[in-house]
């Protein structure tokens, strides 16, 4: 199955963040486990940090500080 993370984040300064906003109760799940390694991984490879983010969200710039 293919796995997408639910925000790419561009900013100005040229850093990529590809984000991850889940359920805490499905964050601890085998197969979640495999796509967080397979988002790290992807990041690793261009240059991008993958962020996981099991809290409630209002903001995008609550998830990067």
């Amino acid at each position: 199955k293919n796995y997408h993370p639910d925000v790419l984040i561009k900013l100005r300064d040229g850093r990529k963040f590809l984000v991850e906003l889940r359920d805490p109760r499905r964050a601890r799940t085998p197969r979640a486990k495999a796509q967080f390694r397979a988002g790290r991984k992807y990041c690793r490879a261009h240059g991008m940090d993958f962020i996981v983010h099991t809290k409630q969200v209002k903001l995008l710039t609550d998830v990067i500080k």
